[in-house]
């Protein structure tokens, strides 16, 4: 289930080149699957989907997270969650997290931010 998650979201946004200014190598993947010590040292939350193999987390290296947040909740035709990691740090200190479950994708976007004027 992990590969095949991880396929479903690699194969549509890494492979993209309509993202602005993407020569197709711009896209990193920060995070895929973790097992549940891994996941806890680095603070994820309890029922993360990345223990399940069920979500990544990508970085815009020629560009900002928002291009690809925005990109994502635009073109991708289905998704469990499209969340933008700490848009006020900007370049390679932000991410878009984004989850598919094959049986339940409910197509929940967020903002994730410690700065209040974001939400």
């Amino acid at each position: 289930m992990a590969f095949k998650v991880k396929s479903y979201i690699w194969s549509r946004v890494a492979t993209n080149k309509n993202l602005p200014g993407s020569s197709g190598n711009s896209i990193g993947l920060t995070s895929a699957y973790r097992c549940k010590t891994l996941n806890s040292e680095i603070g994820g939350v309890e029922n993360s989907q990345h223990i399940q193999g069920m979500a990544v987390d990508i970085v815009y290296t020629e560009g900002e997270s928002s291009q690809i947040y925005n990109w994502a909740i635009t073109n991708l035709p289905t998704w469990g969650q499209i969340i933008w990691e700490f848009p006020e740090k900007k370049g390679m200190k932000s991410w878009v997290h984004i989850s598919y479950n094959e049986e339940d994708n409910k197509k929940t976007k967020s903002l994730a931010s410690d700065r209040e004027d974001l939400h």
